[in-house]
Parts: structure tokens; C-alpha cells; sequence
């Protein structure tokens, strides 16, 4: 016990720790000094290349963990308390629990480090970015996934970054800006006096050249495309009346407005409307059904819009988060049921142990996740529609698949009133550019308090709305109408980085000494 309280009074600790708070205050949106980002986990590499035991590595792995993580998502503490109905000590008892968690990849990253150096400094910075974003892989992945936080967040409006993206995908992108951070790991070793080897900056040669012969590998652009006309419409519910039954006359009165005004007249392929934007079950027949029906034969358009969804399956009775599409006559002719659901936001993990969360759920709806991913057929062109629901934006996966299975364009729903006016909308955003960028497909985003957007084909950001608006634009889009992209071929790279590492990390500790493995080497 003495051991760890002495080294989390060690200076280099602290510094790391603060540090890591920095990184994510002013290297993530909506900050965005990006090249903090870039530079992030490079003093971590360098002080756990020096460490002088595991435990000591490991320390400063956690340390900037803590750091980092617990002020990018900050506003969880706002969510649990203000809108999951936690009172405040429970809420950051939940938020502390996450951090701690979510702490171990980078000291594990760390440790990692500290082991290959004691064979090798230099093999142990050139591996550092492999180990990185292989443990960041399993973030992403593992009890569902939590991969907010990636490096290429911070990059989403950084044009280079964009363009290696259909190339490339996001994770061998992670991996190059991972290799570029060790030329900082490796100035900061050096002048703590670890005297590493001019072969450990390999990597960065190697992201130079990934990026310089980039343009060779480019999916060719010259493809066929067509103009898709798209209303999104933000209509900034405020949470606490979003599921009140007595506002529910106003919600669609503000929506027929917001929707009329943003037209003007004009046809569009369709209107996009945010996740639960119609707070009540559509099915059967109801007045608030025929509220919603009076409304899309106003506006004589097709519409896709966000809402629950109650069903029987197996005998059991399920909630689910879905987005319909109804043509002007009424008919519903398509339903999506969100596969990737938020944990404590749609449900609770282990509830049996984290039963003291439940009420979170209870809030929201505690709900089920759909079966597959299905595409919507819109207007006059019958464009092929991608649907993506919040959480589900910011993994590659799905977006990838609806290429697969022939969309041309990516519509993503959202409720980001549970954020508040906090940093997380931005950081939700940035996802969107990626998944366009990905692609090769617009993404248009609808977001109930903010913030609605549109990326063109490349992740560049068409349009926007300001946070809490209450606010409609329709915009025009480029789509393909065939598109290949090579990301599909590269997906899998945050498994074969985490893979590589545990290969490497076998095949070193194997020799006992350092004379051993120089001359094995």
C-alpha cells in the first residue's frame, strides 16, 4: 500500500494526469486544437519506456486515463443526475466507475511499453501505436463498446485525415496518426536520457509513405451521381416534456411548422426527423396517430422520422428504438429497429450487480435491439437510404455494412437533449464525418435539441445548426449511384493490431536477456 501511495505522489503522475485532462479539454471537440490529440499519448510512451517496474508504468497508464477520460465525458454526471432521475452522489458513483474502467487501456497500453523496453527501448516505441490502438479496438468492442475518445475524433474536420478514410478506414487512420505520435515519444525519451535508436522511428516512416501513395489507392470519383434533396428538421424538445402526454399536441404542432417553414414550397426525396421525435407508439389506430398522419399529408412528403416501438416476440413483450418512414397517404411503409443500443441509456449491463442504475432505464425505456439493418427507398429516385441511430454513428461497422447492401446515402437520427448544453453534441458530431468520409456517402444528421447537419461524400460539413434551435434547412446532397470503397478491406485492423502486439509481446519475452534478443533480433 505504501509502494502505490508513494507512486501516485510521483510527480511525473501528476503531470500525466493533467496532461491527459488537457488532451481532451483542448485537443477534442468542441475545442479541436487537434495536434494535442496527435500528441497525446506520446509522453506516456516515453515515461512508461522508462519506468522502472510495471506497477510504476502502470501508474502513469492510469493516471492519464483518468485524466483524459474524465474530462471528456464529463457531462455523464449532467445525464445520470438531470435526466436519468440518479441523485447526484449515485450519478457520480456511476460516472466514477466508468472511468475507472475505461483507465485501464491506456495503462495496460503503458505496461505494454515498460515490458518490450526493458528488452528494447527503441522496439518498444516503435510498437507502442500497434498496442495503442489494438487495446482502443477493444474498447470499442468489448461489453458492447465505449470508443469515444478515438484519436480520429479529434481530426473530424481535418481534410488530409478525411481523405485517407475510403482508403484506408478509420482504424488503419487511428493506426497512422498513432505512428506519427511516436516522433514525439521519441524526442521525449531522448532527452530523459533513454537513448533510443533511430529505427524506432519506422513507423512514422511508414505512415509517410501510407499517406504520400494514398492518392494511388483512391477509389476512382468519376462515378455517376445524382442530387438528393433532404429537409432535416430539429425541433428542440426539451427532455423533460418530451414524454409528457399533454405536450405531445405541441411537439407535432412545432415539427408541422418547423417542417412547412424549412419547405417552402419545395420538394424534397424526403423529411428527416430526429430519434423519438414522435414520443407515442405508432400502431393501430389513435388520435395521436391521425395527428401525425394530418401532419405528412400537410406537408405532402415522404418522412422518416424517430419512435418507439412496442411489440410481442417469443412471448415476451419488447421495447425497441425505431425509425419509421410514412409516405403523404399515411402508410408506413418501413421500420428500423436500432441493433447497438446505449448502455445505462437504453439499458443496464450486469443489471443484477449495477441494479442501483436501473432507474436510469426506467427514464428512457429499457429496450431491445432489432435484428438487422435494413435500407428505406425515397423519393421520386427512389435514393437508398442508410438509417443509423445515435450510438450507432459512431462505429464503422454499420455504416459500412449499409454500403454493402447498396445505400447511397446515411441518414442518422439522434436525441442529444440528454447532453445538455454540454461538449458532448460536437463530440457526438464528429462521428458523422467519418461515417460520410468512410463511405463515400452524404450522411445527413437530425438531432432533436442540436446539432442537425450535413456531410458531403468526402466528410466535409455542408451545414449545421447551433445547439438548443429550434430550427429546418434542406439541403442538396451528392450520391453515388454505385460506390466502392476500400475500407471495407481494412476494417478488421484494430483486431490485427491488438493480435500483433500480443504476437510481438510473446515472441520478446521469450528471450531472457537483452544480448539474447539483439542478436536474435
Amino acid at each position: 500500500m505504501e509502494e502505490t501511495g508513494q507512486s501516485w505522489r510521483d510527480p511525473k503522475a501528476v503531470g500525466l494526469l493533467i496532461w491527459g485532462a488537457l488532451v481532451a479539454l483542448a485537443g477534442y471537440p468542441p475545442v479541436g486544437i487537434w495536434p494535442l490529440a496527435l500528441l497525446g499519448p506520446a509522453p506516456l510512451w516515453a515515461l512508461a519506456a522508462g519506468s522502472a517496474s510495471d506497477k510504476k508504468a502502470a501508474t502513469y497508464g492510469y493516471a492519464y486515463g483518468l485524466g483524459f477520460f474524465s474530462c471528456l465525458v464529463y457531462w455523464l454526471v449532467h445525464t445520470l443526475a438531470t435526466f436519468g432521475n440518479l441523485p447526484l452522489p449515485a450519478a457520480l458513483a456511476v460516472f466514477l466507475l466508468l472511468i475507472l474502467y475505461l483507465a485501464i487501456y491506456p495503462s495496460l497500453a503503458a505496461v505494454y511499453v515498460a515490458k518490450v523496453a526493458r528488452k528494447n527501448v527503441s522496439l518498444a516505441l516503435a510498437l507502442a501505436p500497434v498496442a495503442w490502438v489494438g487495446l482502443d479496438w477493444l474498447r470499442s468492442w468489448l461489453f458492447t463498446g465505449f470508443g469515444w475518445g478515438d484519436m480520429p475524433q479529434a481530426l473530424w474536420q481535418v481534410g488530409w485525415a478525411l481523405d485517407l478514410a475510403p482508403i484506408y478506414g478509420v482504424w488503419v487512420i487511428y493506426l497512422i496518426l498513432a505512428f506519427l505520435c511516436v516522433l514525439p515519444a521519441f524526442i521525449i525519451a531522448a532527452v530523459i536520457g533513454l537513448r533510443p535508436k533511430g529505427y524506432a522511428l519506422l513507423p512514422v516512416a511508414v505512415a509517410a509513405v501510407a499517406m504520400a501513395v494514398s492518392g494511388l489507392l483512391a477509389p476512382d470519383d468519376q462515378v455517376e451521381t445524382r442530387t438528393a434533396r433532404v429537409a432535416v428538421i430539429q425541433g428542440n424538445i426539451e427532455q423533460d416534456k418530451k414524454w409528457d402526454s399533454a405536450y405531445v399536441d405541441e411537439t407535432l404542432k412545432r415539427y408541422r411548422q418547423l417542417t412547412l417553414d424549412a419547405l417552402g414550397g419545395q420538394e424534397v426525396d424526403f423529411i428527416l426527423w430526429p430519434e423519438t421525435a414522435v414520443p407515442f407508439l405508432v400502431r393501430g389506430k389513435s388520435r395521436k396517430l391521425d395527428a401525425l398522419e394530418s401532419v405528412v399529408a400537410r406537408v405532402d412528403q415522404p418522412l422518416i422520422f424517430g419512435a418507439p416501438t412496442r411489440l410481442i416476440k417469443d412471448g415476451q413483450r419488447q421495447n425497441r428504438n425505431s425509425l419509421y418512414m410514412m409516405e403523404p397517404s399515411g402508410r408506413i411503409v418501413e421500420r428500423y429497429d436500432k441493433l447497438h443500443l446505449v448502455p445505462f441509456g437504453e439499458y443496464v449491463p450486469f443489471e443484477k450487480i449495477l441494479f442501483f442504475v436501473r432507474q436510469l432505464v426506467v427514464s428512457a425505456g429499457n429496450f431491445t435491439p432489432g435484428e438487422a439493418l435494413i435500407r428505406f427507398g425515397a423519393g421520386p429516385n427512389n435514393v437508398s437510404v442508410g438509417p443509423l441511430i445515435c450510438f450507432e454513428g459512431i462505429f464503422s461497422k454499420y455504416a459500412l455494412e449499409h454500403v454493402d447492401k447498396g445505400a447511397q446515402l446515411l441518414a442518422l437520427v439522434t436525441n442529444d437533449a440528454w447532453f445538455g448544453d454540454t461538449s458532448a453534441p460536437t463530440q457526438h458530431l464528429a462521428y458523422g464525418a467519418w461515417r460520410a468520409a468512410e463511405t463515400g456517402l452524404p450522411l445527413v444528421r437530425a438531432a432533436n435539441t442540436g446539432i442537425s447537419a450535413a456531410f458531403d461524400a468526402r466528410g466535409r460539413l455542408i451545414k449545421a445548426t447551433e445547439l438548443n434551435e429550434k430550427a429546418g434547412f434542406v439541403v442538396e446532397v451528392e450520391y453515388p449511384l454505385s460506390r466502392a470503397t476500400l475500407a471495407h478491406n481494412w476494417q478488421y485492423a484494430g483486431q490485427a493490431s491488438l493480435a500483433l502486439a500480443l504476437v510481438a509481446l510473446f515472441v520478446i519475452l521469450r528471450h531472457r536477456t537483452r544480448r539474447n534478443f539483439k542478436y536474435k533480433f
